[in-house]
């Protein structure tokens, strides 16, 4: 991600509000939190058998 395309939005209170930036940027985000529900449920899968076998 290039910082110079992303824009921060505060609020009256100095807090983020919203982040604008490429799309493209947005798709790597998506694409990264999705490999990482992946890996979570691979991981809990393999927990799972080994409590089996256990």
């Amino acid at each position: 991600m290039d910082n110079d395309n992303v824009q921060i939005f505060y609020d009256g209170n100095g807090n983020a509000v919203a982040v604008q930036m490429p799309i493209s940027d947005y798709e790597k985000i998506i694409k990264s939190a999705k490999e990482a529900v992946e890996a979570k449920d691979a991981i809990a899968k393999a927990v799972d058998a080994l409590q089996g076998v256990l």
